[in-house]
């Protein structure tokens, strides 16, 4: 499932933000953040951990050689684009507002619409 909302700074579409859900699996759930057509960045929730290698990432900027987590972001970097990779703590038993939200935090967008979780039914009360 895929829902996308555009948006504004000062009145002017700068990014279009969107949250991608797969519906079979409790948690596997990805938020992006395109900047003018290109994707710099990113969260993904998976319902397990999942290896990434970060070759050639800045470790001055954070980056391990290799991640292996089931909640890490993606952020765009010069040369490399989204390659690079970083574990999310915190997040392992959040629910998908929470999320959501977080990454809304994370990325400065101040995002206030009424909010229905695409999948009600597995939501963590």
């Amino acid at each position: 499932m895929l829902w996308q909302a555009p948006v504004f700074v000062a009145g002017a579409r700068v990014a279009t933000l969107y949250l991608i859900v797969n519906p079979r699996h409790a948690r596997a759930w990805v938020c992006k953040l395109y900047f003018r057509k290109a994707d710099v960045f990113e969260w993904n929730i998976k319902p397990k951990a999942t290896k990434h290698r970060n070759m050639g990432c800045p470790a001055d900027r954070g980056f391990a050689p290799s991640i292996k987590c089931a909640e890490h972001e993606h952020v765009w970097i010069e040369g490399h684009g989204r390659d690079c990779a970083k574990a999310l703590d915190g997040l392992d038993e959040a629910n998908h507002r929470d999320v959501f939200e977080r990454f809304c935090e994370a990325a400065r967008i101040d995002f206030h619409p009424d909010y229905e979780s695409p999948m009600p039914q597995l939501e963590i009360q």
